[in-house]
């Protein structure tokens, strides 16, 4: 199954400077298999002026969204599809079929001495319809 591929927009939103990563699917993704939307907020300790994050801030995230690609994505348990970055936080959205398996591969992924700093909500959204409210629409998009 072909993950699609990922897409960058940047622009600004309530006067601050927003990116959002998204992937755009074939239209033969089969997102009805994954019917619950897991947005997962990591609160910036530091985020800089535009809110973006700072370096450090930054390497902590590419790091913690590599394990969490690897904790759920391998086997495709869950997909990820967006990632938002605004306003000191960053918000990783993913998919599933299975809410309590997420949480266990959180759960047993590596992470440092820290608890990463991390806020769950979780969602039924079988039309992905979140995903489509906050990315760029058009015929690859859709």
């Amino acid at each position: 199954m072909d993950l699609g591929t990922w897409n960058e927009a940047r622009g600004r939103y309530e006067e601050r400077a927003i990116q959002a990563r998204f992937r755009v699917f074939s239209p033969q993704f089969p997102r009805a298999g994954y019917p619950e939307r897991l947005n997962v907020f990591w609160r910036m300790a530091e985020s800089g002026e535009d809110g973006l994050g700072t370096v450090q801030e930054i390497d902590k995230l590419a790091i913690f969204e590599r394990r969490l690609a690897e904790a759920v994505e391998a086997d495709r348990h869950t997909i990820l599809s967006v990632i938002l970055t605004w306003n000191g936080r960053r918000e990783f959205v993913l998919h599933t079929a299975d809410v309590a398996g997420f949480t266990q591969r959180l759960g047993t992924m590596p992470h440092e001495e820290a608890d990463y700093p991390l806020e769950i909500q979780a969602d039924h959204d079988p039309e992905w319809a979140y995903d489509r409210s906050v990315t760029p629409r058009g015929p690859a998009g859709a």
